[in-house]
């Protein structure tokens, strides 16, 4: 029999003897009497115990029996239940106890003591490794017996991901965002841009083929698992140019263009459906001469075919700039969708001359009409014809267009390479019929408009023509512009009518003398001789001039002087506003001068010299040794000679003088604003006079009084000339300049019977001073 512990860990023994069967053959069993030990209801303690019955007849006689009897403990507890969490997370257990208590209860968690004295457990994850770990709970009751429950506890890894990387690109580039996640699948993935999802966007990955300005931004991933998300972010820029390289820009002599190469490779992993490259930064006047067009005053050139990964293309970019100097500019290139311009309607024009530049470009020339556009169009099978961007005009009546590749044509191949030239077709675009006039504007329907003026770049060869009859005019003539390219728009020259501009004729004056003396002595007086140039010109006009020696002398009297000086100079370098060059003169002269008086003091006198017309827009030039200094402006004459002996004499001189000078000239750009030039070589001259003195000439206190004819041989003077230019911009419309010119010829004499003619050609100094202005 067993029965449970009291609260004092006791039981009372039960009554066994009714279950106890005797018999006797002595004795009837109603004789015989049952005992026990210890008695029913004595209190043992726990465990096992035995009682003993005893039987016991009349007769005395007795047997006995035994039986056990067990008090039990009154304790259990339940099984707490086995538990996943992630990591980082509490995992709570419990278990309920029952039987006799109060109760003690002990928590382990991999065999270590955790916890409090109670029913429940709250256990940290933190630092708990993933995977699973042992939980007990032992139960202990008041009598001292114990029950123990064990669970498992299984730690998750938490849901983990890597951030993407913050990218930096340029157009074009494709961008490439990646997370590597880890935790308890399945793991789930959204992306966002600026706090906002990406349609689609759900995988480890998000790729944009092609970014643009507009993809710029913060990008974040949500990576979402069992245990929880985790978002991580990166930024994307996006640079608005995309690198290229170029060249300093130089000046083309052909063109009169300042052209800069450019080349760009598509480094991508993309296919582009054109490109385009903004010009920037550009100085006031400078102009983008082969513009694709413009967006919001900014110039573009565009390459209008794809472009795929790995290619390269080179660009040409030209610049129309009014003083010469090296244009400056940003440039920023984009990939953009391809925007061919449309082929216009239109007469066609017959192309007259095709060369193959030097440079590997490729030059087409054909008849124009002064103010009329005109579209180039080129193809590579005759059948599918491309327009070039800009179209052209010009204000002359023959015009040259150059192929230097882009943006011009779509050739990916440098300009330099020996590439087959492509067919060319002119096309007379019909939306302009009126008859512009110089210095009037229209518009036409082409991408471009304004001023339909052109004005011609630097030639390589000008020829000057001067004629003297009392009066100058003066004009330069060029060789039918064919070394140049029209510019579009250009600046406008100054309406026709506009008012007169100052500028100034310089007039040159060289020692002479003529030496007479019936008795053999010689002496000396002075005669001054002198011829004009101006050099201004605007779209061919001929400008005049008026001019006229000062008096030197009490008498001095000049009759007109017929003559002409023509001047001839080529260059054949320029650059960055300097340039060399080579220039020649010939000159004629008929001289009819008379002179009296009796110069006997150093002589100085200043000149002055205006003249009414228009001046060009452009700086000038460096001036042919010819014309010794003649500068835009109005000038002033500084000269001297060596009046040092007396001189009493009416003299008559009737001659021809011919002059011829050779040399190189150089001109430098000292900044911005000042510019310097020189000039010198050899000069030649040939003279042929008569000379008739009328009344009496002292030349060292000898005085001869006959009238005498004199006839000269032609002489020849050989000499040389050197001069000097300054020039300084004070602004767009102001120019100051000083030159200074010397020549020196030397002396020449004849022997006519007894008599003797000198004629004296040293020491021709020039001087002028003044300034240029043009609106």
């Amino acid at each position: 029999a067993s029965a449970f512990a009291d609260a004092n860990c006791q039981a009372a023994v039960p009554n066994v003897l009714g279950g106890v069967s005797v018999s006797d053959s002595c004795s009837p069993t109603n004789a015989i009497t049952l005992t026990q030990s210890p008695l029913a209801g004595t209190l043992v303690g726990l465990g096992t115990n035995t009682i003993t019955v005893t039987a016991t007849d009349a007769a005395g006689n007795s047997a006995t029996c035994t039986t056990t009897f067990t008090v039990d403990t009154s304790i259990s507890a339940t099984r707490p239940g086995d538990l996943e969490t992630c990591q980082g997370q509490d995992a709570n257990f419990a278990t309920a106890a029952n039987g006799v208590g109060s109760f003690e209860y002990q928590w382990r968690l991999d065999g270590n003591a955790v916890g409090t004295n109670g029913p429940t457990l709250t256990q940290s994850t933190t630092e708990l490794s993933p995977g699973d770990h042992l939980v007990q709970v032992e139960v202990r009751g008041q009598c001292g017996l114990a029950a123990t429950n064990v669970a498992t506890l299984t730690v998750l890894v938490p849901t983990m991901a890597t951030a993407p990387v913050d990218l930096m690109l340029t157009p074009g580039e494709s961008a490439r965002f990646s997370t590597s996640a880890s935790g308890i699948e399945p793991l789930a993935y959204q992306w966002r841009k600026d706090g906002v999802d990406i349609a689609g966007a759900t995988s480890a990955t998000y790729r944009i083929a092609s970014v643009s300005g507009a993809d710029a931004g913060v990008y974040c991933v949500v990576v979402s698992g069992a245990c929880g998300s985790v978002t991580n972010c990166a930024t994307l820029a996006v640079d608005e140019c995309t690198p290229l390289a170029s060249e300093t820009p130089h000046l083309n002599r052909q063109s009169g263009l300042f052209e800069q190469k450019v080349s760009f490779t598509n480094s991508t992993d993309s296919t582009f459906a054109a490109v385009r490259v903004w010009v920037r930064g550009l100085r006031e006047g400078v102009q983008v001469y082969n513009a694709s067009g413009e967006e919001d005053g900014v110039p573009f050139v565009q390459y209008n075919e794809s472009l795929a990964p790995g290619e390269v293309i080179h660009w040409t970019v030209e610049y129309y700039v009014p003083t010469r100097r090296t244009p400056e500019s940003t440039l920023c290139a984009q990939p953009v969708s391809s925007s061919s311009p449309v082929n216009p309607d239109g007469a066609p024009v017959t192309i007259d001359r095709t060369v193959r530049l030097p440079d590997g470009t490729f030059l087409i020339e054909f008849a124009s009409v002064p103010g009329q556009v005109y579209a180039i169009q080129y193809c590579d099978d005759f059948v599918n014809w491309k327009t070039v961007t800009p179209s052209v005009t010009n204000g002359a009546n023959r015009t040259q267009w150059i192929d230097n590749g882009p943006p011009k044509t779509d050739r990916l191949s440098p300009p330099t390479m020996n590439r087959k030239p492509i067919p060319f077709a002119i096309v007379l675009v019909p939306t302009l019929t009126a008859t512009v006039a110089l210095g009037q504007s229209a518009e036409d329907t082409t991408p471009r408009r304004g001023q339909l003026m052109a004005e011609a770049g630097p030639t390589l060869d000008e020829f000057h023509l001067s004629y003297l009859m009392g009066f100058n005019i003066s004009a330069r003539l060029r060789n039918r512009n064919l070394g140049n390219t029209p510019t579009f728009p250009a600046p406008p020259p100054p309406p026709a009518g506009a008012g007169p501009f100052v500028s100034a004729t310089g007039i040159i004056y060289q020692d002479g003398y003529v030496g007479v003396d019936s008795s053999g002595n010689s002496g000396d007086s002075s005669w001054y001789w002198g011829y004009a140039r101006n050099d201004q010109v605007v779209a061919d006009n001929v400008l005049l001039s008026y001019s006229r020696p000062g008096t030197l002398f009490n008498d001095f009297h000049q009759d007109p002087q017929h003559g002409m000086e023509a001047s001839y100079r080529w260059r054949y370098r320029e650059s960055n506003g300097s340039k060399i060059g080579m220039e020649a003169a010939f000159s004629f002269m008929d001289l009819d001068l008379g002179v009296s008086g009796e110069p006997d003091r150093r002589v100085v006198g200043v000149h002055a010299f205006p003249l009414a017309g228009v001046l060009p827009p452009q700086p000038p030039e460096n001036n042919p040794p010819a014309y010794t200094g003649t500068w835009e402006g109005p000038g002033a004459l500084i000269y001297s000679t060596n009046g040092i002996a007396k001189v009493n004499i009416d003299a008559k001189l009737d001659g021809v003088v011919y002059g011829f000078k050779l040399g190189p000239y150089a001109a430098w750009s000292l900044g911005e604003k000042v510019s310097f030039g020189v000039s010198g070589g050899f000069a030649l001259l040939l003279h042929d006079s008569d000379f008739r003195v009328r009344q009496s000439v002292s030349f060292a206190g000898q005085t001869t009084s006959s009238v005498a004819y004199f006839h000269s041989d032609l002489g020849v003077l050989p000499g040389g000339y050197l001069g000097g230019e300054l020039t300084y911009k004070a602004s767009d419309k102001v120019s100051w300049f000083t030159s200074l010119h010397y020549q020196n010829n030397g002396r020449h004499s004849h022997s006519v019977g007894d008599k003797e003619i000198e004629i004296n050609f040293e020491e021709a100094l020039f001087l002028s001073v003044g300034f240029s202005y043009s609106y």
